[in-house]
């Protein structure tokens, strides 16, 4: 029978088989999920009874009955229940109740690969020490070279997408220094909007000239301003590291126009070399699986944003974090460059490691030793999800809706302003009646927010900052979008409430609890306070 929630029908039969990728918010796959995991133990026992069986076994029945055995058992055991006992008072990230910070519940095929991988402790330095997990992690990146539309996967997995973008100034440095001898002089040009760990990377490698490209009044990166930059660093004999743009901002979400971005490059250089583009889509690469020929999927993203993320194969080097919208545990990140020559520009090797150029990474990557789980994990994801319009393109489509959805009943309510150009899944927005202080209107969205962070409460949220300075990374932003409520600026900044939509379930069907209204009412009555 076909049952209505919410005065809505049910899910349709493919979208009803997405759900089998979750647990479920009351771990509703459990059964399924015990057995996958009771069979991945079992397969993993029997491998190990067959390597070398005439060796004997090392622990005996009679070994296993001494007192003293048992006894360090049930220490363990009781140490190991009261692990379980404290993180049940971990923030709950599977509950679609969690609307926070970038993360949400973990897919179970990233789940399974990643419980299998541990068992075999690969390091992915070599296939000396990993000859399996390093054939998977290189076929992982080709299929996230495919979603990203590079022909071959030049690249590596790593910690996550600070140590990825960490990659890019690693390779990006010793590329001047090939080119003019030094790198000392050099400009590395980041938006305002960017990710700390630019500046991180800054200091690590000893970039002195760190440009900030300003955003314009829609949150973006200013083509203009990137184009002043470049002829500036130019004018001035300064080589160029590279040049930066954002897919998915740390705030917002928003998509730099990398198409405009990547435009701009063909016509420029610095001091007649190509300039280095590298896009940091730590969060919005997977958004790439939007696009395709299935328009129901693809039309939830404005074409603006489709031509950005379309763009993206153009890019020299790619950040990627499948531990945020690949549904994969931590840590899980991806550095990949279109070209095998900017890949391979700094290599480091050691006499006690048989490296093959050919399939290790540990001759090119900062980090030395590397798990395998985050690469099988998304090795798993790929074949069993698919990084395209049928798997993962289908779920992300849902959480814009949902990000869309949220936003249309958010700015019917009195004094909610809703961030505008919003363009993914997250959401931003603050408190605030028209003509009111901004220290007035902070205090009463620092009060939700505060309210939201106590224990038992019904959702949870994150918070961030717009500064409202002239020099402020979002000051042309935020000054276009504040005038529309006349407020009085006596305060550095604005407030906001930040959602990120991860959770496929929030919006479920077949919940008994109608989420979305519930946190619309529970905001509108923070409005009235």
């Amino acid at each position: 029978m076909d049952q209505i929630a919410h005065g809505r029908p049910r899910c349709s039969n493919d979208d009803v088989a997405l759900k089998s990728f979750f647990l479920g918010p009351q771990a509703e796959n459990k059964d399924w999920v015990q057995y996958q995991v009771f069979h991945i133990f079992k397969s993993y026992f029997e491998w190990r009874t067959k390597v070398h069986p005439e060796d004997g076994s090392a622990i005996s029945g009679g070994d296993q009955a001494v007192a003293e055995f048992k006894a360090q058992q049930d220490h363990t055991e009781e140490l190991l229940t009261n692990l379980a006992h404290r993180f049940e008072g971990e923030i709950p990230k599977f509950s679609p109740r969690y609307i926070g910070h970038m993360f949400s519940e973990i897919s179970l095929p990233a789940l399974f690969g990643h419980i299998l991988t541990v068992l075999h402790n690969p390091n992915n330095i070599s296939m000396e020490s990993a000859k399996v997990g390093v054939e998977i992690e290189n076929e992982a990146l080709q299929a996230l070279a495919v979603m990203v539309g590079f022909e071959k996967p030049y690249g590596h997995f790593t910690s996550g997408g600070t140590v990825a973008n960490f990659e890019m100034l690693f390779r990006a440095r010793a590329r001047v220094q090939e080119l003019h001898g030094s790198s000392r002089d050099a400009v590395l040009m980041v938006p305002a909007h960017k990710h700390y760990s630019w500046t991180k990377g800054a200091f690590v490698f000893g970039v002195e000239n760190l440009w900030t490209i300003p955003l314009d009044e829609t949150g973006h990166l200013d083509l203009v301003e990137l184009e002043k930059l470049i002829d500036r660093a130019n004018s001035e004999k300064k080589p160029i590291l590279g040049v930066v743009s954002v897919a998915g901002t740390t705030e917002m979400g928003l998509l730099d126009p990398i198409h405009k971005v990547a435009d701009l490059l063909d016509r420029k250089t610095s001091l007649g070399n190509e300039i280095w583009h590298h896009i940091d889509a730590a969060y919005g690469a997977f958004f790439r699986t939007l696009l395709g020929h299935d328009e129901k999927v693809q039309c939830t993203l404005a074409e603006v944003a489709v031509q950005s993320l379309e763009a993206m194969s153009r890019a020299t080097s790619i950040t990627m974090d499948p531990h945020k919208l690949g549904y994969v545990p931590y840590a899980s990140g991806v550095f990949i460059c279109r070209r095998w020559e900017d890949y391979r520009i700094v290599a480091f090797g050691a006499p006690y490691v048989d490296f093959s150029e050919k399939s290790d990474k540990g001759l090119f990557t900062l980090e030395g030793s590397r798990s395998a789980s985050g690469a099988v994990a998304t090795w798993m994801t790929a074949g069993a999800v698919g990084f395209n319009q049928f798997g993962y393109g289908r779920i992300l489509a849902r959480t814009i809706r949902l990000r869309r959805e949220l936003s249309e009943k958010l700015a019917l309510l009195d004094d909610v302003r809703v961030a505008p150009f919003a363009e993914t899944n997250l959401l931003c927005f603050a408190l605030a009646r028209a003509g009111e202080k901004t220290s007035v209107s902070n205090a009463r969205t620092l009060a939700l927010y505060e309210k939201l962070n106590l224990d038992g409460a019904p959702f949870f949220v994150s918070k961030t900052r717009l500064a409202f300075g002239e020099n402020a990374a979002y000051a042309k932003y935020l000054k276009k979008w504040s005038t529309a409520w006349s407020t009085k600026v006596d305060s550095e900044d604005l407030v906001l409430i930040r959602l990120c939509i991860m959770n496929p379930f929030l919006g479920s069907k077949e919940l008994k609890s109608d989420l979305l209204g519930e946190f619309v009412e529970l905001v509108g009555a923070a409005t009235r306070v």
